[in-house]
């Protein structure tokens, strides 16, 4: 009882300065949930288009009295050769014919420049690549194993391609927002720490000597510093309650333009008072380290002492 009435009197005692400190971590917390809330739709994004990722694979006509062995011209060994490659998820194989629906269905002012008997378009494979090997790096390792697999052996291959462009432009969007994650995270832990950290400290400058007299009387470091650490985590908390309602109303209005907005309220609501909570503890702990250390009494000692 004796730690929630002193915690309790230090937020009224020091109104103006609790007050500022909540709205100070409120605002913080609330711009870092509104950069996670844009994070994960926009990695909600990213991941929908990872999933489209794809390396096509034409394959080269061979002339059926060219064609050397029964081995290479039959199609299910080139479709089992690709998929027993590790990093595949799987495979699609696409006839000439069906390409040559395909480009009627996306290119239909063109289709009067193939005649019945005409179709240029070769045969291929359409590989989808496994969960986590969907970026530059191993969609090249793949085309490099399918070249070597198909084309090394059986002379098959007339090219591969899977859009090394926007592939490499998704890779740079996903480490962009992991490091504004990481930045944005960085700067408002910094300021939340810095200001508890002060209002802690003001109301410990002003209970100085009832803290010099505790520890006088045999009080520990540990009895001292609860009613601080609690009064911190007391304004993490009502700062992560705060900025999560704000953000879920917020979320609310923006709602009647983008119906699509993910956000996951009891995780966020989670987060936010955990990380409020968290931070107020830390402030706390690092005034507390500093100002605690030495009692009070012992310093109007040491100035008495001088003074004679």
């Amino acid at each position: 009882m004796y730690t929630i009435s002193e915690a309790l009197r230090g937020i009224f005692k020091n109104k103006l300065m609790s007050t500022v400190s909540m709205g100070v971590m409120s605002l913080s917390l609330f711009i870092f949930g509104v950069f996670i809330v844009i994070t994960i739709n926009l990695l909600i994004l990213i991941n929908f288009a990872q999933k489209h990722v794809q390396l096509e694979v034409f394959l080269k006509d061979i002339p059926q009295e060219k064609v050397q062995s029964v081995y290479e011209a039959r199609t299910d060994t080139l479709y089992n050769l690709i998929s027993a490659i590790d990093e595949v998820d799987s495979v699609t194989y696409i006839t000439k014919e069906q390409a040559l629906e395909r480009f009627k269905l996306d290119f239909p002012e063109f289709t009067e420049l193939l005649g019945p008997d005409f179709n240029p378009l070769p045969a291929s494979f359409i590989v989808y690549p496994s969960p986590g090997f969907r970026t530059s790096i191993y969609l090249q390792n793949i085309s490099h194993k399918i070249q070597d697999t198909l084309d090394v052996s059986l002379g098959r291959v007339e090219e591969i391609s899977y859009g090394k462009a926007w592939i490499d432009t998704l890779d740079r969007w996903v480490k962009t927002i992991i490091m504004a994650d990481l930045i944005t995270g960085l700067i408002i832990a910094i300021a939340s720490i810095f200001v508890i950290a002060n209002t802690i400290k003001l109301n410990v400058f002003a209970r100085r000597e009832q803290i010099a007299i505790m520890k006088l009387v045999g009080a520990s470091d540990s009895l001292v510093s609860k009613p601080f650490l609690l009064e911190g985590s007391i304004h993490g908390i009502f700062s992560g309650i705060a900025a999560s309602s704000a953000l879920y109303f917020s979320l609310k209005m923006l709602g009647r333009w983008a119906t699509n907005i993910a956000f996951p309220t009891l995780p966020m609501f989670m987060i936010l008072i955990f990380i409020g909570f968290s931070l107020g503890i830390f402030g706390s702990w690092l005034s507390l380290r500093k100002y605690l250390v030495d009692p009070w009494i012992d310093e109007d000692n040491q100035k008495g002492d001088r003074t004679k």
